[in-house]
């Protein structure tokens, strides 16, 4: 599965769940006509607090190519750092 088909695999139901059990979900949207993604992260915080762990995540994470994959280990950092 690419980045596309897994951004767009979650609907707005999905997403409250999987946030009401986890805190936080990390999505990566394609942007069109370039090879990098933008990091859309939903949460039960604030724009502060979201800001800080977009930071996070492109230190962490940051220079790799994006896969399905990457996209679980960053979600399941995420949970952790939320936590």
């Amino acid at each position: 599965m690419n980045i596309k088909e897994f951004y767009e695999y979650w609907n707005g139901q999905e997403i409250d769940e999987y946030v009401r059990q986890f805190n936080v979900l990390i999505l990566f949207q394609a942007i069109q006509g370039q090879k990098e993604a933008r990091l859309v992260i939903y949460g039960k915080f604030n724009d502060e607090k979201k800001d800080q762990l977009k930071k996070q995540i492109s230190t962490l994470f940051g220079g790799f190519n994006l896969s399905s994959q990457l996209c679980d280990k960053i979600n399941e950092y995420a949970e952790k750092w939320y936590n």
